[in-house]
């Protein structure tokens, strides 16, 4: 118990810290002390320690921030949910968002999280379906051509399915 409160208390540590540091260097670059510009267009990287030192403070946040979701059974399972349906959120909540446009109106920031959730919930239950079902399990979700021939074919699965 001792070791897991150490552990706990070393992390804090370094997630406070590197959120610290995080901030003084936007606070720095805003009161323009020294300037981060980064264009990948024009191949323009502006200082390379800066380039290089904002991914790897970032990449520890996210760890930390991961490693403690990991803990958490019901926000991981949610996650992990999200996850597993993520190919079909990808390609469905854009049309999804287009159709509730005109049917939830307003900018405010209620009506948009109300219509991503609306997006994601359809998108997970689009997917569930489509996972129900060889034919459109392949055809929507897997992106191998070869399923789709061996389905054709009567092999790995019933076309009456």
């Amino acid at each position: 118990d001792r070791i897991t409160q150490k552990h706990f208390v070393e992390k804090m540590v370094i997630f406070c810290g590197t959120v610290f540091v995080i901030a003084l260097l936007i606070t720095v670059f805003q009161i323009n002390v020294e300037s981060f510009n980064v264009d990948m267009k024009y191949a323009q990287y502006g200082n390379p320690i800066w380039f290089l030192v904002f991914p790897i403070l970032f990449g520890v946040v996210i760890l930390l921030i991961s490693d403690a979701i990991s803990k958490l059974k019901v926000l991981n399972t949610a996650i992990s949910t999200l996850g597993y349906h993520s190919m079909a959120i990808m390609y469905l909540h854009v049309p999804i968002l287009y159709l509730l446009r005109s049917a939830i109106q307003g900018d405010a920031i209620v009506q948009q999280v109300f219509k991503a959730m609306v997006a994601l919930l359809l998108s997970c239950i689009v997917s569930i379906i489509f996972n129900r079902f060889s034919l459109t399990r392949i055809l929507f979700l897997s992106g191998d051509i070869s399923k789709l021939k061996d389905y054709l074919r009567g092999k790995n699965g019933t076309k009456g399915e």
